[in-house]
């Protein structure tokens, strides 16, 4: 079973929507410890290089985050954020009877964070963190051990930013701040929401360019943000940042009274 997993990991990487890692997911409370060491390596070498990274800083990180989450068996990030996702109620009760498989997934992820660090693959281990960050948000959300997974959320997306800083990773610059400002909204923490709002706004200054799926990050954020602020607060906020020096932030603001 093991050789074969290692195969397929080998030869399929990122491709077919990553099912090789849904393949490791659908065995890993199955298989040993040191199975896992061996499944690990594999996959720390399939990811991009810091050196590949360089190349093209603001390149798209959707294969190699789509890999780990599979790890967890996630079908899309935020659909616990969102209350009216029509597959949230079933994507709910799905991670509920998965929290105990969820176990070995973190145990297998330590492992991999480790086989990352062995090989010098940064890139690896800010990508992890930042999947890491959303499963223990996810799990806050549902209740489970709340303080504890606010901590590891926050220290998870804490360290894919360090990481990402340490290799000149641009696009990792603000979505760790993004995800955990949606997080902390969706906790009703105020403090903490609008703190890490306002850093991914702060952080996407100078590299975020102009794709729609930022559009939507931004304009999501400055909503989930609003009810956190009294008015004349929100609108003095939003004028600072409508005489950004980033023009598409500038744009994005402007759309906000």
């Amino acid at each position: 079973m093991i050789n074969e997993l290692i195969n397929q990991i080998k030869t399929l990487k990122f491709s077919q929507d990553c099912i090789a890692a849904t393949n490791i997911f659908n065995v890993l409370s199955q298989i040993s410890e040191e199975e896992m060491v061996s499944v690990a390596k594999e996959v720390a070498l399939i990811y991009p290089t810091v050196k590949d990274i360089a190349k093209d800083p603001s390149r798209s990180h959707t294969p190699q985050a789509l890999f780990i989450r599979n790890l967890f068996s996630v079908l899309k990030n935020g659909t616990l954020l969102d209350q009216s996702n029509p597959d949230r109620k079933d994507h709910l009760k799905h991670n509920y009877e998965r929290v105990t498989d969820w176990d070995a997934s973190f145990k297998f992820s330590q492992i991999l964070e480790e086989e990352f660090k062995k090989i010098g693959n940064t890139y690896g281990v800010l990508i992890l963190e930042e999947m890491l960050g959303h499963r223990y948000g996810d799990l806050a959300i549902i209740g489970s051990d709340v303080e504890n997974n606010i901590r590891l959320m926050k220290e998870s997306y804490i360290k894919s930013y360090n990481a990402a800083k340490s290799i000149k990773c641009e696009k990792q610059y603000f979505t760790p701040w993004y995800w955990g400002a949606c997080y902390f909204s969706k906790l009703n923490m105020q403090k903490e929401a609008v703190e890490w709002h306002q850093r991914f706004y702060q952080e996407a200054e100078g590299p975020m360019k102009g794709r729609p799926s930022y559009k939507d990050k931004l304009r999501r954020s400055i909503n989930l943000m609003r009810p956190f602020m009294n008015p004349q607060e929100f609108k003095d906020y939003v004028a600072r940042w409508k005489r950004s020096k980033n023009s598409f932030m500038k744009a994005i603001f402007g759309e906000f009274q």
